[in-house]
């Protein structure tokens, strides 16, 4: 699955994206991709799952209000790679001194 950049994902309450093959989402500094909550709520939803051999590369990305269940914004949980760059991870259903990427 490829993202273009300047799109922007947005989830419902409780949802989330689990990658089992491919997630290519390279933004540029200018254009960003934005993953978020349909609301602005920390933990809206679930958040960025690469599973199993899955693989995912984030590049100018800003993923914002995830965390409902899992309480990461990108979870690496297989033998997949996962690359993020020059992206954002914020406002995630964790305390401060937790990472919002776990994997």
């Amino acid at each position: 699955m490829t993202v273009e950049p300047g799109v922007t994902v947005e989830f419902r309450q409780f949802q989330g994206l689990w990658v089992a093959g491919h997630l290519q989402a390279v933004g540029t500094a200018g254009n960003l991709i934005v993953f978020r909550g349909s609301a602005a709520q920390k933990g809206w939803w679930r958040g960025i799952q690469v599973t199993g051999a899955g693989s995912a590369q984030a590049d100018w990305c800003d993923v914002a209000h995830a965390g409902y269940s899992e309480g990461v914004g990108i979870a690496a949980l297989g033998t997949g790679a996962l690359t993020i760059r020059n992206s954002t991870i914020q406002a995630r259903n964790l305390p401060a001194t937790v990472w919002g990427v776990w994997g």
